[in-house]
């Protein structure tokens, strides 16, 4: 199938050499993701858009099939002490990267990062933002006091979800988006009125009837202004993306870089992130 052949062309590449030029990085200038369609043949791309509509349901279960043996669900999986370590970190609308190629589909999107979800926040937290008792947050404050306290857009359908969940990944990394008081309220709203909202197995952002992970949070918080790009005939926005955004401080922030390692979890720089989302992409601008 199109899907499996797409999902062993993205991968890290490194040189001599690549240390010492990703210690000479400037945040305020880091970028990313530039030129996407170098990783996978344009027909097979296209073969897959084509059959998403009708296959990509039975392409998700492929895609997430057999992970036992690739590693799946993740070095920080299973940790008590990490998620609980993210969690502290975490303030209501926080956006978490997740990183994880021990899967196919963590392997079919290219970059560091393949997915994010939403930080919603807790009662507490809310009741002191002033925001629990807003009427557009009102359709999730079952889920949150239930303990889902994320939500995300992944297949079959937009949901939200546990830390435990979110955990099931390799690495995580924590941004915080700058919004006003009512931007805050209108991202509630959009992200309750969004639950159940099928996949977008093309991750095409312009239409909304299906949504991709990155596509809800676009959607729901407009003044970060996060940067598209065409691929494949498509406007899409990569994770590493927003993590890039982030890094340079515009209208978001880096909060923390959790990695997990054969014995728990530890936390990296900004240094680091850099050089990981760059060994994707390659090392690009004028300071690169």
């Amino acid at each position: 199938m199109a899907f499996l052949a797409l999902a062993g062309c993205a991968h890290t590449t490194v040189d001599a050499g690549f240390t010492d030029r990703v210690s000479a990085l400037d945040p305020e200038t880091f970028t990313c993701c530039a030129d996407p369609e170098k990783f996978y043949p344009e027909g097979l791309v296209r073969t897959a858009f084509a059959l998403s509509d009708e296959l990509g349901a039975r392409a998700a279960g492929l895609m997430y099939g057999g992970y036992e043996e690739t590693g799946y669900p993740g070095r920080l999986a299973g940790d008590p002490a990490a998620e609980s370590a993210l969690l502290a970190q975490l303030q209501p609308l926080d956006i978490v990267l997740s990183a994880n190629k021990s899967y196919l589909w963590g392997r079919l999107i290219p970059g560091r990062f393949t997915h994010n979800v939403t930080y919603l926040g807790t009662e507490a937290q809310l009741r002191r933002a002033g925001l629990w008792d807003h009427p557009g947050l009102a359709p999730l404050r079952d889920d949150i006091r239930a303990g889902r306290l994320f939500i995300e857009a992944v297949t079959p359908q937009s949901q939200t979800v546990g830390a435990a969940q979110v955990m099931e990944v390799d690495a995580v990394a924590i941004v915080r988006p700058r919004l006003s008081a009512q931007a805050r309220r209108e991202a509630y709203a959009t992200f309750a009125r969004n639950v159940g909202v099928p996949y977008d197995y093309t991750f095409d952002i312009a239409t909304t009837d299906e949504m991709a992970c990155t596509e809800i949070v676009r959607l729901a918080m407009p003044s970060l202004q996060i940067a598209t790009r065409e691929a494949y005939g498509r406007t899409v926005i990569f994770p590493d993306e927003i993590a890039a955004q982030a890094i340079r401080g515009e209208r978001m922030d880096v909060v923390g870089y959790m990695v997990g390692t054969e014995g728990g979890h530890v936390w990296r720089n900004t240094q680091s992130l850099m050089g990981d989302i760059a060994a994707y992409w390659g090392l690009l601008g004028s300071n690169q």
